[in-house]
């Protein structure tokens, strides 16, 4: 990825060579294990040292399925950074984000403080998807249905001409289409009765169910927009909590679904315009 600074390249390699270096190790413990077993049951004898042995296929199953999630976790991720980048407009670049310095809270482990703040991830997409499924407030919905009433009382007017005998016609049905569709007679019913028609729109809308959440258009652009920025501090908290425990030797394994950009430490960029 040309565009990728130096830094970000080289933690996306290290992304997709850690799926590589975790398929291998399952694959080391796989073949020890075979050994192992074999020795179990070398001539139908059962060696001396058998608990030893059997200890350490079940310390060696451990790390083959441990090996084996990470493969999976790691290409995962890999492929959805990839998705990523490819998505990105032409019109972007990457650039790479302030660090992040993030540490425990007082009395608390790293891999605590991973865990808690993965927990607060997982809360902030949840009122994220919450915000954005919110329907509008009644009085908004109303709004609309008087709009769609008065939109249907357009198309349901009749065209009138004169014809050439000096004849008024009046014409009810689109000429262009064949028959009469319900949506036309809904039409020429709010031409008739515009007033009637929008005042049953909204005895349908109070009928409805009070939402746990609803908010305005304005409103919920300002939620989303806060929800998103708390997110993606979220993301790169816990990124930076997981640089600090690998530092140290910890066994981490990313989120698959982990944030592109945070994982690469990138930010995106609108690129300037060229001079004519």
């Amino acid at each position: 990825m040309s565009f990728l600074p130096a830094e970000a390249s080289a933690k996306l390699n290290a992304v997709k060579g850690g799926a590589s270096d975790a398929r291998d190790a399952s694959a080391s413990a796989q073949r020890r294990l075979i050994d192992l077993r074999k020795s179990l049951e070398y001539e139908g004898k059962t060696p001396q040292d058998a608990p030893n042995i059997e200890h350490e296929i079940a310390r060696l199953q451990a790390v083959k399925e441990r090996q084996n999630q990470r493969q999976v976790e790691f290409a995962a991720l890999g492929a959805q950074i990839d998705r990523w980048l490819q998505s990105l407009s032409r019109n972007v670049s990457l650039v790479m984000a302030k660090a992040v310095i993030a540490e425990p809270l007082k009395n608390e482990t790293l891999a605590g403080a991973i865990s808690r703040t993965r927990d607060e991830i997982t809360a902030a997409q949840q009122h994220l998807r919450a915000v954005m499924t919110a329907p509008l407030p009644k009085g908004d919905l109303k709004a609309k249905a008087r709009a769609h009433a008065r939109e249907l009382e357009r198309q349901g007017k009749p065209i009138v001409s004169i014809e050439r005998n000096g004849e008024v016609k009046f014409e009810f049905a689109d000429p262009q289409s064949f028959g009469t569709s319900t949506a036309r007679t809904v039409a020429i019913l709010a031409w008739l009765h515009p007033e009637a028609m929008a005042k049953r729109l909204e005895a349908e809308i109070e009928a409805l169910p009070e939402p746990k959440l609803a908010l305005s258009a304005n409103e919920k652009e300002k939620r989303a927009g806060e929800l998103t920025a708390q997110l993606d501090k979220l993301e790169r908290t816990e990124e930076a909590l997981i640089e600090v425990a690998l530092s140290q030797g910890l066994d981490v394994i990313r989120r698959s679904n982990a944030s592109p950009a945070a994982v690469l430490g990138v930010v995106v960029k609108a690129k300037k315009a060229e001079a004519a």
